[in-house]
């Protein structure tokens, strides 16, 4: 996968270069410090078009409602509100994939345990049975946009790799171009990004072995609990990133009695990078690529001209980005 040189503090890497398209902001992560004292499993949403109307009829709109304050949820109804927070994750993080199946991805992967009283709180299979019978159960026409929940969970805990003493200290504020709003629970937020559908994202961790040959790291590993106070960025090199503002519209505009029936070109060849990281009209000789790292969250790699090295700016949230014809392929580049 990688052959690490020492001496000059470069590594050969199998890579795929000249990815189609250019790098577009679309959604921003910020890593802030929580309260020392609150250590409470949390989730709040807040969709763009809150506070706003949607239209019920030919002349008639009703107020669509925020909910500032936040809800403490019981242990027994804890399950049906993880369920509610996937499946609002993945309508924002993944749209124009399946939500029920994200959902479940996404709770599978994150592992919660809570205290309950009633043994059919979490019944076998409970992703799906908490919300059976219910609006959420097959969400037709679920307008996220014109969503708002603020929730505590008290005795909730990860079996996520994600949830250690350090991450609790970590509280993630999520924002998407059209305006809604995630603030939620460090392993909660970071794990809904390896939910993604497709992605290898976030399934292994770093290490060389003795003849030292790299073996990636997932992109997670990017991440550092150091990095509080740090913003993160998704950025799309193919697709819509006007989707989104142009779906809350909809949403919005679109009587509450009649589906939408429209389907947006949602941003593909998805990426996490740094604040750092900009792309102007100045960038015009700069090559993409990325690492194949065999299921482990593939490496964005970049170079600014044609004789520099690559470097690793990022990990890719796709685990298949679109690259021209002709594209290197199964050859090595040099990645300083």
């Amino acid at each position: 996968m990688g052959l690490l040189d020492r001496k000059k503090g470069s590594a050969k890497a199998d890579a795929m270069t000249d990815i189609i398209g250019e790098p577009r902001k679309y959604m921003k992560i910020e890593l802030c410090e929580r309260d020392p004292a609150d250590n409470k499993f949390r989730f709040e949403f807040k969709g763009c078009n809150c506070g706003r109307k949607v239209k019920t009829g030919v002349f008639s709109s009703k107020p669509i409602l925020s909910y500032d304050q936040p809800i403490t949820v019981v242990g027994d109804e804890t399950g049906r509100a993880l369920v509610q927070c996937a499946t609002i994750l993945g309508s924002i993080i993944d749209p124009g994939h399946k939500v029920v199946e994200y959902r479940r991805r996404l709770l599978k992967k994150l592992q919660p345990s809570w205290k309950f009283t009633d043994p059919l709180a979490k019944p076998m299979g409970w992703e799906d049975k908490c919300v059976s019978g219910t609006y959420w159960e097959h969400l037709i026409d679920f307008r996220v946009h014109n969503t708002s929940v603020n929730y505590i969970m008290e005795s909730v805990s990860c079996g996520s790799r994600l949830e250690n003493e350090s991450t609790s200290k970590i509280l993630c504020k999520l924002e998407v171009n059209c305006g809604c709003k995630i603030i939620g629970s460090f392993p909660l937020v970071f794990q809904a990004l390896t939910a993604v559908e497709g992605s290898s994202l976030g399934k292994k961790s770093v290490k060389y072995d003795k003849d030292g040959r790299i073996i990636w790291q997932d992109g997670l590993g990017l991440v550092q609990v150091g990095d509080v106070g740090k913003i993160f960025h998704l950025v799309a090199y193919g697709g819509d990133i006007s989707a989104y503002k142009s779906y809350a519209s909809r949403c919005r505009r679109t009587d509450l009695h009649k589906r939408i029936i429209a389907k947006p070109v949602w941003p593909k060849s998805r990426v996490m990078v740094g604040e750092e990281f900009t792309h102007g009209i100045g960038n015009f000789m700069r090559n993409y690529g990325y690492v194949n790292t065999g299921g482990s969250g593939n490496l964005l790699i970049c170079r600014n001209q044609p004789l520099d090295k690559y470097k690793v700016i990022g990990v890719c949230m796709d685990q298949k980005m679109e690259v021209k014809k002709g594209s290197t392929k199964e050859k090595y580049v040099t990645i300083q």
